[in-house]
């Protein structure tokens, strides 16, 4: 886990055969939130008419118009529930820890650094990604020094494509040949880097400054 594996990250993670944190990782964040904003009043002011159609008791749950009925609300309540029934049960399953203790202790929302995550059980134990990757290697019956790829996601990016945003013919020249790396991959990081940088003479460009937006 990096800097923060919580709640759906935890979810994720919750059912593996060992989980790894750093010190500070945030962990935890056992529990589920929901609800809707409506809208209706908003746009009555603004001017904006809008009718919803709907059909069945709580066909309209999840309109942004509208607010709850009393009954969808009910219906909402309880799928809330549901959701917060599954996610305590698979964590207690998958940690082995006592439903009824984590519930109490450790659920409901409540966050905590890794080394806390530790005493509390909801991770195996705190390290780096190194330390991951080595026990992942472990796991499969793998050798310290067999080498293992990696795929880094999402890929970074270069100085251009944070600038213009698009990454142009070098996306397109990998997609045209995915499984061809080495000196044609370095080529179409070159052909990219260099279609980018001339975009810079001739489309138009934008600088943002900082700025400063009040609502009242």
């Amino acid at each position: 886990m990096g800097d923060v594996a919580a709640s759906g990250g935890y979810y994720i993670a919750m059912g593996a055969k060992k989980i790894i944190a750093e010190p500070c990782t945030i962990t935890g964040s056992i529990g589920v939130v929901g609800g809707k904003i409506a809208l209706k009043g908003l746009m009555d002011k603004v001017g904006v008419k809008a009718e919803v159609v709907s059909r069945g008791k709580n066909s309209g749950w999840q309109s942004e118009y509208e607010p709850f009925t009393p009954s969808e609300r009910e219906a909402w309540s309880k799928s809330m529930d549901d959701m917060y029934r599954q996610f305590t049960t698979k964590a207690a399953e998958g940690r082995k820890i006592d439903l009824q203790h984590l519930q109490k202790d450790l659920a409901g929302g409540r966050v905590f650094t890794g080394r806390v995550a530790v005493e509390n059980k909801l991770i195996d134990k705190v390290g780096t990604l190194e330390d991951a990757i080595a026990e992942a290697k472990s796991l499969a019956g793998l050798t310290a020094e067999e080498p293992v790829d990696r795929l880094n996601l999402p890929k970074p990016k270069s100085f251009f494509e944070s600038l213009l945003g698009d990454s142009g013919p070098e996306e397109r020249l990998k997609l045209a040949v995915p499984r061809l790396g080495g000196q044609l991959g370095e080529l179409g990081h070159a052909f990219g880097e260099a279609e980018q940088f001339s975009r810079l003479f001739t489309r138009p460009a934008v600088l943002v400054l900082p700025y400063r937006l009040e609502i009242k």
